[in-house]
């Protein structure tokens, strides 16, 4: 289940807001907005409409007179409303909600009865998204009775219990997404090593294993208890949340930045089941970072909105920078950067780029796509960029030149043509490499896979179709003779710079083991971007 759509009227702040034209693909919609946009009205809405609870006129009605209406369709078909007072369903009818408040980090655990029946009805949900969460309770004595049911049943019958099947169903899954999130070092990460219950009137204790140490619970960071009490939720529930739509209001409580994207991407990727959806608010970073990038998120933002006036949101571009000022303002932005050269990327390259500068008067940072990279120096002359040549011919990036002087394209095919360029990797002086054999090796490979399409992709450059210039001569529809002539060249300075490397057979290297990263930091490398982006 999967939203299209929501609306709200006189609920809460809003007079009347929808968010609509959610995609289908959308398994994460992220809510962004400074503090008191209203994201957190969404969830009380959410909350109505999952029929656990009723209406309270003076927290849900903006105007006490005037009723309530809320309305969600799904991209299954189905709609459900709320109005006069009670829930109206229409169309395919397994519509769930199942969410999280805010306030959700407890110091300790405590004790709880009947765990089962609490999880079952959800029983144990907040009344409302202002008030506390408890529902750690509940999934850890759950957690606890599940281990010791499937324990003490082959005991009972005279069977030995299966231990490594219990560990690989209840223990291995949680200690895996920890793994995820903190990294492998057993410095960093923490892992559940046992629990004990033995004592009916004491609560349940974890215990993790932390570096050498073994620690309860109780007093590990507040960020590690947040990612403990948000992935035992998904342990314990996790059939739960089946064709139903998940809400938790501020996922990033105590998070850094880099352990929020990690966060993010474990429960959307891992834990959110493909036929449901998660929605949160957040004013992080890392959650920003994350969604602007999947496949599966979209964001919608919140900020400078007039409750009094109709509102209508729509998920926001990619790239967009107002959601990332909800996060980093721009004042802010510009002082970090002061005195640096800012330049947009192609996807991933911007680590490696970044590995390559020896200074710190360059800043790389990811854009997408190269037809992105554009779009964004295009609108912003302070902005460098820098893109793959792909299938460019010389005159075209000449031109390109002059017209944006802050924009560069690569001499080479791709950034993999710089990193396993033979000068690249004999500049690293690795004992036993051959730059005369690798510049063989290239020319053969080369020489087996004939260039294909090149006409057809050429047609898929953002620039030669929008650049007046490239416009009037139609230059994308023209065959590009001089691309294939250089690359059935013999000499390898006249056919290397339009080889695709990245789909090139590197067995010859694999000796050497080297990784890109390494590569990114060899000598020749550093110089030829200094050369590239100056």
């Amino acid at each position: 289940m999967r939203i299209a759509s929501l609306t709200l009227k006189t609920f809460k702040r809003f007079t009347d807001l929808t968010i609509a034209e959610v995609p289908a693909s959308a398994k994460l919609v992220l809510l962004v907005g400074s503090n008191g946009s209203g994201k957190s009205s969404v969830f009380d809405a959410f909350n109505l409409l999952s029929g656990s609870m009723g209406e309270n006129a003076p927290y849900h009605r903006k105007v006490p007179a005037e009723q309530i209406s809320l309305e969600a369709t799904f991209h299954n078909g189905g709609k459900l409303a709320w109005r006069d007072g009670g829930l109206h369903p229409s169309g395919p009818s397994k519509l769930q909600f199942l969410g999280r408040s805010s306030l959700r980090v407890v110091p300790e655990i405590q004790r709880v009865s009947d765990a089962a029946r609490q999880i079952e009805h959800n029983q144990d949900r907040p009344p409302f998204f202002t008030h506390e969460d408890r529902r750690f309770f509940a999934d850890v004595a759950q957690f606890t009775n599940q281990i010791d049911r499937a324990l003490r049943e082959p005991t009972f019958a005279g069977r030995q219990a299966d231990t490594l099947a219990i560990f690989r169903r209840y223990i291995a899954p949680f200690n895996d997404a920890l793994r995820r999130i903190f990294g492998e070092s057993p410095a960093t990460t923490i892992q559940i090593k046992n629990f004990d219950n033995s004592d009916p009137h004491r609560p349940i204790q974890l215990f993790f294993a932390k570096g050498r140490s073994t620690v309860p619970f109780d007093i590990l960071s507040h960020g590690e208890k947040q990612i403990v009490i948000l992935l035992m939720n998904f342990a314990v529930r996790r059939e739960r949340y089946e064709d139903a739509i998940f809400f938790i209001d501020e996922m990033d409580l105590h998070l850094n930045t880099a352990l929020q994207k990690s966060v993010m991407r474990e429960i959307v990727e891992q834990w959110i089941p493909d036929n449901a959806q998660l929605w949160t608010a957040t004013h992080a970073l890392g959650f920003i970072e994350y969604a602007d990038e999947s496949e599966h998120g979209v964001i919608i933002d919140f900020n400078d909105l007039d409750y009094d006036l109709p509102q209508r949101l729509v998920p926001a571009p990619r790239r967009h920078l107002d959601v990332f000022e909800i996060a980093v303002p721009r004042d802010s932005l510009s002082r970090l950067f002061s005195g640096r050269k800012v330049i947009a990327c192609e996807g991933n390259d911007g680590a490696l780029y970044n590995a390559a500068c020896d200074d710190s008067s360059r800043l790389f940072v990811p854009a997408g796509n190269a037809e992105q990279v554009f779009a964004m120096v295009q609108a912003n002359p302070n902005l460098w960029g820098i893109r793959d040549r792909d299938f460019f011919l010389q005159t075209e990036i000449d031109l390109l030149r002059k017209l944006y002087p802050q924009y560069r394209i690569l001499p080479f095919y791709s950034i993999e043509n710089l990193l396993f360029h033979p000068d690249n990797i004999a500049s690293l002086n690795v004992p036993g490499f051959d730059a005369a054999a690798w510049s063989e090796a290239i020319r053969a490979a080369k020489d087996a896979r004939p260039l294909r399409d090149v006409k057809y992709a050429r047609g898929r450059i953002r620039e030669l179709r929008s650049v007046p210039e490239f416009q009037k001569t139609h230059a994308w529809d023209a065959e590009p003779k001089e691309i294939y002539a250089a690359y059935e060249a013999a000499d390898f300075d006249t056919f290397y710079p339009v080889v695709p490397m990245k789909e090139m057979p590197r067995t010859f290297l694999e000796s050497f083991k080297l990784s890109s990263g390494d590569l990114a930091k060899a000598p020749w490398m550093i110089q030829r971007l200094k050369e590239i982006t100056s």
